[in-house]
């Protein structure tokens, strides 16, 4: 048993519920994760998330099993929450690349899981997985992009289609970059090669992409400005609807349709349709009181340091 007192605190990369009753957080730069069951309020340190230095990056819900994308060796990890927690056995590894390092995305069809990576520390190259939950078969692509990495790679289910963003940066500017554009790019679920991209604009060093918004067009950030990319025609141009996000934008995600994002502009945390361009009040946050929120289906997990809460079945 191990105590853990306020001076171990720390802020989570990851929040991610398990079930009706139990969830999980992962604390940053720590390598370890942790259970709570708010049925019967109690819960516990889980011990190490994988096996290498570093921190659980990204997340997701897959069946009932947690899926953590590992910092530190582009680990894919998986964790079955109804047997005993003890790595490697639970966790297990089930996926790794060499060339990947943090963590720059994780996706899911509700099977398949794809997790990109950003470049291993001096390299430009980045990386990526792709693992089956219901057979184990883990493929990888490493450099789909030449001295880029895929960044927020999104499966959307209705059509089929993987998209993402790039970024031509090293990893903690651990490496001199070689190219001075970016891609809003669509990937082959199957082999993660690129079969279509489109140009941001020249010396913008990342296209951020931030889901779908209907009729084959995709939502993308580059610098300050918002780009709609269509994967039909292949082209990345101004959104028209709406040059810029609003000022004082904290996050944007998308929440799960085409079209319907969450996004925090300031202490308020809106709902904002794309279709109609209009925002719908959804909370409004203490001052400094929520670190960090993320969308998990039909929840929202926050991270408020000393804290954690949920609200479930909000979207």
């Amino acid at each position: 048993t191990k105590q853990i007192g306020p001076e171990h605190e720390h802020s989570c990369n990851v929040i991610v519920p398990v079930d009706e009753s139990r969830v999980t957080g992962t604390p940053f730069i720590s390598q370890n994760f942790w259970v709570f069951d708010h049925t019967t309020k109690k819960g516990y340190c889980a011990g190490r998330a994988g096996g290498s230095f570093g921190q659980v990056d990204y997340g997701v819900n897959v069946n009932g099993k947690i899926y953590f994308a590992i910092y530190g060796g582009g680990q894919l990890t998986e964790y079955d929450p109804d047997a005993p927690a003890g790595y490697p056995i639970n966790p297990r590894l089930v996926a790794a690349t060499d060339q990947g390092q943090h963590g720059a995305g994780i996706t899911t069809d509700g099977q398949l899981v794809w997790a990109a990576f950003k470049p291993k520390y001096g390299t430009l190259d980045g990386a990526m997985i792709r693992y089956n939950t219901k057979t184990g078969a883990a493929t990888y692509r490493e450099g789909a992009l030449q001295a880029q990495h895929i960044i927020n790679p999104i499966f959307e289910n209705t059509n089929g289609t993987l998209v993402a963003g790039t970024s031509w940066l090293a990893d903690a500017e651990s490496a001199t970059p070689v190219h001075s554009t970016a891609f809003a790019v669509v990937l082959n679920p199957d082999t993660m090669d690129i079969v279509a991209k489109a140009p941001a604009p020249e010396g913008v060093d990342t296209a951020i992409n931030y889901g779908p918004i209907g009729h084959n067009q995709w939502l993308f950030q580059c610098a300050n400005n918002l780009f709609v990319f269509d994967t039909a025609s292949t082209t990345l141009a101004p959104y028209e609807k709406r040059p810029n996000l609003p000022e004082d934008t904290v996050k944007l995600l998308y929440a799960g349709k085409p079209g319907h994002f969450l996004i925090q502009i300031g202490t308020e945390l809106q709902q904002w349709n794309t279709d109609t361009n209009t925002f719908e009040p959804l909370a409004t946050f203490a001052e400094g009181f929520v670190n960090r929120w993320w969308i998990n289906g039909p929840d929202l997990t926050f991270d408020c340091g000393s804290y954690a809460a949920v609200w479930r079945n909000c979207l």
